[in-house]
């Protein structure tokens, strides 16, 4: 099976993006992943034109913490409620990880500091294998006999 590029929306909380993200960026191309930064109003309208996407958050800081607190944690409990979002989080805050999202499928939560190396292969591995049930047939493989003779 031959490896398809990816695309991993990175969910900006200032208006600047980090000094991390180009780091970050370049390691998920070793994976064939491409990190797009996005605000919180161009994630909804991507949302409302796409099935389902993957959201990578980073909170660094205490502002970071605040601004996902009020404006973006509701929205992302809905959106994966609604099968819209797989949210793959990274936080050193643990008030930031919510445990009752955690049942669903579509939760990823890493405690910060962590080796980039190890975060990216990762979430790498989580979105292919995301990828491959999204995109697999629900009937099953085709059968090897045949009944015609």
């Amino acid at each position: 099976m031959e490896a398809r590029e990816h695309w991993i929306f990175y969910l900006k909380l200032t208006k600047n993006l980090t000094r991390d993200f180009i780091s970050l960026d370049a390691e998920f191309k070793q994976h064939n992943k491409t990190l797009i930064p996005i605000g919180l109003r161009s994630l909804l309208e991507c949302t409302r034109k796409r099935k389902s996407i993957h959201v990578l958050i980073v909170i660094r800081s205490y502002r970071e913490y605040r601004y996902y607190h009020k404006k973006v944690k509701k929205l992302m409990k809905y959106m994966m409620r609604t099968d819209k979002v797989h949210l793959y989080f990274a936080s050193s805050f643990q008030l930031a990880h919510d445990p009752s999202i955690l049942k669903r499928n579509h939760y990823e939560f890493v405690s910060l500091p962590v080796h980039m190396e190890k975060f990216c292969t990762r979430i790498s591995e989580l979105v292919d294998i995301k990828e491959q049930r999204f995109n697999s047939w629900p009937g099953g493989v085709r059968p090897r006999l045949s009944l015609a003779g």
